[in-house]
């Protein structure tokens, strides 16, 4: 069933005020934030006032949007983002299923991969006893299962790469992301939820993650896109090149023009088709997600 004329004329007010329930805001904590009272919030939700231009980027900003977003797309239907991960262990569990290592037998006999995936299986001790990544562990790899794919035309090899890139994307932190990630991981007694944890850190992105996050799009995007293209062209190997696309939206590692959130939006809706065509790893990720 189409939507009617009066909820077009009033998607502005509707879309704040599913943003901020979604984000678990009530109306005084969301004029407290922008600097409004909770009144005029209501009458914006409302369709009784309009924000004005200053507003409506302040609006925008806080619920890492754009003003073109809050104005002309139907952002109802994103969905809440609850969720908790217990400990550290609990963390290390949900990325061996969110991003799988590659192996098989005739994989391992290549000396170089050999290498490669067991320098990549002790990064994730490393991870789970949450000590540092020392030295160029993450370079050889690259390095590694590049001569790999060359010597031995491993698709084993490209999908671990991959899996090197979103390794190397989910570092790229500053202090408040650190903060952010323990409090989610270990909670302590009356602290704010996820969902307020995490759009705080959004709004609070450094100046130097951005860029970095930038740069590292600018130099690794198209050997990325590549890479799945290739994953997508073999035989066996569709389902991750499909899923390792969603992915790269879900978690922003794309220059799409689009908000955080959008992008978000989108590659879940890949996840969610992909889930339909049968495609493992999206059903084991969502059935994953889905249980936190």
């Amino acid at each position: 069933m189409s939507k009617g004329n009066d909820y077009q004329e009033n998607i502005l007010g509707r879309n704040i005020q599913h943003l901020r329930k979604m984000h678990g805001e009530t109306l005084a904590e969301l004029g407290e934030s922008v600097h409004l009272r909770n009144t005029a919030i209501k009458n914006y939700e409302s369709g009784e006032r309009d924000p004005k231009p200053q507003v409506l980027a302040a609006l925008a900003k806080h619920y890492g949007k754009t003003v073109d977003e809050l104005l002309n797309c139907d952002l109802t239907e994103l969905g809440d983002q609850k969720f908790s991960i217990h400990g550290l262990q609990g963390m290390i569990e949900l990325w061996k299923i969110l991003i799988p290592l590659s192996s098989s037998d005739a994989a391992l006999q290549n000396n170089n991969f050999k290498k490669a995936y067991e320098k990549c299986c002790s990064i994730m001790e490393s991870f789970s006893k949450n000590e540092p990544v020392m030295g160029r562990i993450v370079s050889d790899c690259f390095d590694l299962y590049s001569s790999a794919a060359e010597e031995d035309d491993l698709p084993e090899a490209a999908a671990n790469i991959m899996w090197l890139l979103f390794l190397e994307w989910s570092q790229i932190l500053d202090k408040n992301m650190m903060e952010a990630f323990t409090s989610i991981l270990y909670p302590r007694t009356n602290q704010p939820s996820s969902n307020k944890i995490i759009m705080r850190t959004r709004n609070n992105t450094s100046e130097d993650v951005i860029e970095k996050r930038k740069r590292f799009i600018d130099d690794l995007d198209d050997a990325a896109m590549e890479i799945i293209k290739e994953l997508k062209h073999r035989p066996g190997w569709e389902n991750l090149g499909d899923y390792y696309l969603g992915l790269k939206y879900l978690t922003g590692m794309v220059d799409s023009g689009l908000s955080q959130e959008m992008n978000e939006a989108v590659g879940m809706q890949m996840l969610i088709s992909q889930v339909h065509m049968d495609n493992i790893y999206a059903i084991n990720m969502l059935t994953t997600m889905m249980t936190l």
